[in-house]
């Protein structure tokens, strides 16, 4: 009996000193919490890139059984001119719908309201964001983009289509992180990075600046680069090196 008090003493003895330290030592300097916030929005990000990787995966899938289309807005006559989806519900005649419900998750359709609201999460909610996704109104964390050909509404050079997987440019951007496409509504992520699922079926990564959010949609397609060696990777209307797409 005395043995055990012994140990129990010893034990808090040791909690207390570690406790002690914590607070007199590590939380007044402030050194580790920037650092433990930075490591938590990378492992956000990790899974945010993660997901857009599985999204990607399901595009694929789709397409394979869909004469190369990848997952459109039912909605949208895309052979007329400029038709175009720029959004991120997922209401039932949208991309996020029809590549779950479709099984191309690996899953099967949600025999509920309960369980699409599970998948809804599972699939299409950024871990970083706080704001954007919402089960209520049916939004994603991601928005999509999808049009047959070449854009001539956003002024020149026309932005080109992304509708079909090997036909269309690999680097097109597909999927991207919210908010790539708004001045005002706050990103997933709090640094403003953003990550990008491209037609190819690879995700990259950039931050976007004040001024490229304030961009009309076509120079948002066009300019939102940089001048690193997956410029190519960007929304842009360039080709992507074979060796770049290795890298990824």
């Amino acid at each position: 009996m005395q043995r055990n008090l012994v140990k129990i003493t010893k034990q808090q003895q040791i909690h207390e000193e570690l406790t002690k330290r914590i607070f007199t030592g590590v939380l007044p300097s402030g050194s580790l919490l920037p650092a433990l916030s930075a490591a938590r929005e990378r492992s956000r990000n990790a899974n945010c890139v993660g997901k857009l990787k599985q999204i990607g995966l399901a595009e694929q899938m789709y397409s394979g059984v869909n004469k190369e289309h990848i997952a459109v807005d039912q909605s949208i006559k895309y052979d007329n001119a400029n038709s175009v989806t720029l959004n991120s519900a997922f209401y039932s005649n949208m991309p996020p719908a029809l590549l779950r419900n479709g099984g191309y998750f690996g899953v099967e359709t949600p025999p509920n309201t309960a369980d699409s609201q599970t998948q809804a999460v599972q699939f299409f909610q950024c871990p970083s964001d706080t704001v954007n996704f919402s089960l209520t109104s049916s939004y994603s964390s991601y928005q999509y983009y999808v049009w047959k050909t070449a854009h001539t509404g956003w002024g020149s050079p026309a932005v080109e289509g992304r509708y079909l997987m090997g036909r269309d440019n690999p680097g097109s951007c597909i999927w991207v992180d919210r908010d790539f496409g708004s001045a005002t509504t706050t990103p997933n992520h709090s640094n403003n990075s953003f990550n990008r699922l491209h037609l190819g079926g690879h995700v990259s990564s950039r931050i976007i600046t004040a001024a490229e959010k304030a961009y009309g949609w076509g120079d948002k397609f066009r300019k939102a680069s940089n001048s690193s060696l997956f410029s190519s990777m960007n929304c842009l209307n360039v080709d992507i090196p074979r060796s770049a797409l290795a890298v990824c």
